[in-house]
Order: structure tokens, then sequence, then C-alpha cells
């Protein structure tokens, strides 16, 4: 099947669109990460050295209220650089993650073609299908398992690597993927993905 260049060229265009914007406001929440400390760190120098300038303390009572001043002005200064610096990562997490997830609860409690409300008719209807079942089974298995599996035997790596009986042998075991070349891997996913007739041998995993 050939891919039409034609025919997916709105799609094609609204991917472009969507790459552009993406790059866009990235680029700006970085440029403003970068810039906008900076600048209000120079302000509060300017106001810092014109007020030293200008004014000192009269008396030595003065001097711990001018340190509480700087002190607050400084804890704001900190508030305004941490806002500064976790902006752009919540602005991104609620663009990718809240906003889509929004969505497809509405969408769920809608018909297929996105038009009428059905309320809850398609979670009855999901959840009283074999499929539906065996796949929701399926996934629970997984995110239990494989996060449980993983740290298990993480857990175990790190405790013989660390000064074990059996360390070399664990950290051949690490270390040998990256000791395979790249054409000898390319070589053995070659014969895995080997096709031949049904009437010749076969030698392919697939």
């Amino acid at each position: 099947m050939r891919f039409d260049v034609v025919a997916a060229g709105h799609k094609l265009m609204m991917l472009g669109w969507g790459v552009l914007a993406f790059v866009v406001v990235v680029g700006g929440l970085l440029l403003l990460l970068d810039t906008v400390p900076n600048w209000f760190a120079r302000r509060a120098d300017r106001r810092l050295a014109a007020a030293s300038a200008t004014t000192a303390p009269a008396t030595a009572s003065a001097i711990p209220a001018a340190s509480a001043g700087r002190r607050r002005r400084f804890r704001r200064g900190e508030a305004v650089f941490a806002v500064f610096f976790l902006l752009p990562a919540v602005l991104l997490l609620f663009i990718g993650l809240v906003v889509p997830t929004i969505r497809t609860i509405v969408l769920s409690l809608m018909d297929g073609q996105s038009e009428r409300w059905v309320g809850f008719d398609n979670y009855v209807w999901m959840f009283s299908q074999d499929e539906s079942l065996l796949v929701l089974r399926n996934t629970l298995i997984w995110v239990i398992l494989v996060p449980l599996l993983a740290t298990s035997v993480g857990l175990i790596y790190a405790v013989l690597v660390d000064r074990a009986r059996f360390e070399s042998l664990a950290k051949a075991l690490i270390f040998m993927p990256t000791a395979i070349s790249f054409v000898g891997a390319g070589i053995i996913w070659k014969f895995v993905y080997a096709y031949r007739s049904a009437e010749q041998e076969q030698i392919g995993l697939l």
C-alpha cells in the first residue's frame, strides 16, 4: 500500500503546525526562563545600589529593620524565581496530560460521533463485553507485575554488583549488550525476520 501524500496533505500540514507551535511555546518558555530571572536580579541590584547611595541608616536601631526588609524582598524574589522555573513544566503537563484527560472523559460520555450525550452507556457496554474484561484484567496484571519484577530484578542486580560473590558475572551480564556490535545485531535480526516460503526450511522466528 503506497502512501498518498496528496490525500494526507491536510494531516501533514496539521502535524507541521503542531510541531511548530510546540517549538514556539517551548522556545518562548525557555527564553523567559533565561531572561526574566536575570532581569529581576538586575532590577534588585539597581534598587539596592540606589538605596545605598541615597540613604543610610541614621541610627543603629534602623539596621535590623533594613535587614528584615531586605530579607523579605529576597524571599519574594526567590518565590518569583520558583514560579518561573516551575511554570514551563506545569504548563506542559497541563497541555499534555490534564487537557487530554478531561477531553477523553467528556468524549467517553458521548456517542460514537461525539454529538449526543449518552451518559455512562459506553461504560456499561464496555464492562459487559468479555473482550474488554480480558483487556482490563491483562492491564491490571501488567501494571502490578511489571513494576514489581523490574524493581526486584534491579535490587537483585544492585546487590550482586556491590561486592557480592557473583559480582563479575553480574557486571558481565549488565555490560554485555554494549559489547555486541551493531553489525552482529543487524545480522541476528536479519535471520529473525528472514522470510521463506512454506516448502522451504524456516530459520526465522517470526
